[in-house]
């Protein structure tokens, strides 16, 4: 029997893919054998708004398209009939945010029932409450959702007599992420080592006003921004969110978006370094919003064995680390290097002393991304060839150091420099010009064919060039060729010509084969 192409799953996915809400209503009416295959689409995921009709749904007709359901989303709108749905096969995520005339705080225990309701299939969870209570039934219920593993609370406050039970939902969760939420210990803080009991400064002895931290074991990705522990701890927040962090075994990945200061942040480094160390499966690293010098950066560097992401916008990446990243691990530490996991690098070097952009460049083979300092051409001229050809996005400031005007030694090294980037050829991101482009004076190269812009021939999956800097100046010769050679490409930003007419004759040959230029 041959099968219609509507029966075919592969087949309708990619068809409803291009199609909006509006257009499934559409099709819905054409014919039972539409209706029959649409309608699915068309439940598979609800938005629940003030400026939409689901309270008026009947039950009836909520019952018999319910199966559909796979994910409900409820922004500042909370109808009784959608909060107790029941039997939902496929429902994977809930979400709800909180809006002006209804507060998630209001609905937290009809909210917490369609969660139980619905425990055996729910998966992600996602509610953002504007400074609500976590109450006992939201952690309750959490705990009942054994396939629940993707956790997000944003304006949260957890009481101290709630901690002991939101650890526990903590400990099952693999994705866990804590937006403006407080956390209130007994007297304030994290005083020991977690898995353990340790009594609370100023406590009397013998009295039970102890703190219990277990250990969360499970979790695999961590998110905390603007994370608060209430209380009087002599320790700082800084040290109690370290010591959160450590109280994950299992986790690979680290995001902390809080802004610390300079002495909070040494804080956070010294506790989360202490011996033993607690994370041996850590392979991603974003603390863009934390500033440490090379020295405290380079001891945490030192604790991980298979880094593969490292994002330290706000910290010194000096001679320190980049010795890290170099240096062969003990057999009992896998005996790799970091230079050979490292796939994603976003680290501030401004100073080009110490070769540091060139050296990742000829060491790490596994970079697909690059965000960092100053490069310059003497050093690539003679340096290392590079060895990062699965390379995607290169962000760098390019730096020419030689003698100024056009002598044949300048065109010779820009020839080598455009022939080292030509060699990246899965290229889609290149920024030759980063966070020292309004540096005046400050001269790199220029982008004209004599110059060896043509060996950037093969980087046919560009997508956007970026430069500033007088001299980086092109005419209508290179953005034809681009055009010609580029089939990606499809933005492309630079300063203004210094005649306003070549200018506008470059932005319409761009704008003309539909590139945006400016």
């Amino acid at each position: 029997m041959k099968l219609h192409p509507f029966d075919i799953p592969e087949v309708l996915d990619k068809i409803v893919f291009h199609l909006k809400r509006r257009d499934i209503l559409s099709c819905i009416y054409v014919s039972k054998p539409f209706h029959r295959a649409f309608i699915k689409f068309l439940w598979r995921s609800i938005s629940v708004t003030p400026w939409t009709d689901w309270h008026s749904l009947g039950s009836q007709e909520l019952d018999k398209y319910k199966h559909y359901i796979e994910s409900i989303f409820f922004v500042g709108c909370f109808p009784e009939n959608i909060l107790s749905l029941r039997g939902c096969g496929r429902l994977r995520s809930l979400a709800a945010k909180s809006g002006d005339t209804q507060h998630f705080e209001d609905i937290q225990s009809s909210f917490s029932n369609l969660m139980i309701a619905n425990s055996s299939t729910l998966r992600e969870c996602k509610i953002e409450a504007y400074a609500s209570t976590l109450r006992l039934c939201s952690s309750k219920a959490a705990l009942q959702c054994f396939y629940l593993k993707e956790l997000e609370l944003d304006g949260f406050v957890v009481q101290t007599q709630e901690i002991d039970l939101f650890f526990q939902m903590c400990s099952q969760l693999k994705v866990l992420k804590l937006t403006n939420v407080d956390l209130q210990w007994p007297f304030g803080g994290l005083m020991g080592a977690f898995g353990s009991n340790t009594e609370v400064a100023g406590s009397q002895p013998g009295v039970a006003l102890s703190i219990s931290a277990p250990t969360i074991r499970n979790v695999q990705k961590l998110t905390l921004f603007q994370i608060k522990v209430l209380g009087c701890s002599p320790r700082s927040e800084a040290h109690d969110l370290a010591v959160l962090v450590r109280s994950c075994p299992e986790l690979r990945s680290l995001k902390l978006m809080d802004d610390l200061g300079q002495d909070e942040a040494l804080d956070f480094c010294r506790t989360l370094t202490q011996d033993p160390w607690p994370l041996p499966c850590l392979e991603s690293l974003d603390i863009s919003d934390v500033p440490l010098e090379d020295e405290d950066l380079a001891t945490l560097l030192a604790k991980m064995n298979q880094l593969q992401q490292l994002y330290a916008w706000e910290s010194e990446f000096g001679p320190l680390c980049l010795s890290e990243l170099l240096k062969s691990r003990s057999s009992l530490d896998g005996g790799g290097r970091l230079c050979d996991t490292v796939e994603m690098l976003t680290v501030i070097s401004l100073n080009s002393e110490y070769g540091i952009v060139q050296t990742i460049m000829s060491s790490c083979k596994h970079l697909i991304t690059l965000r960092s300092g100053e490069i310059t051409v003497t050093e690539i001229v003679e340096g290392k060839e590079w060895v990062c050809s699965k390379l995607k996005k290169l962000d760098v400031d390019l730096i020419f150091d030689g003698a100024d005007g056009e002598s044949e030694e300048r065109k010779a090294k820009q020839q080598k420099v455009f022939g080292h980037l030509g060699k990246l050829t899965k290229l889609q991101n290149l920024q030759l010009t980063g966070v020292t482009a309004s540096i005046a004076g400050t001269r790199t190269l220029d982008l004209r064919l004599e110059s060896g812009l043509d060996k950037l021939v093969g980087l046919k999956q560009l997508r956007c060039l970026v430069f500033c800097r007088e001299s980086h100046w092109m005419g209508l010769e290179e953005a034809i060729w681009m055009v010609e050679n580029w089939p990606c490409l499809m933005r492309v930003i630079g300063p203004e010509d210094r005649d306003p007419d070549i200018d506008k004759s470059i932005a319409d040959i761009f704008n003309r084969n539909g590139i945006s230029y400016g």
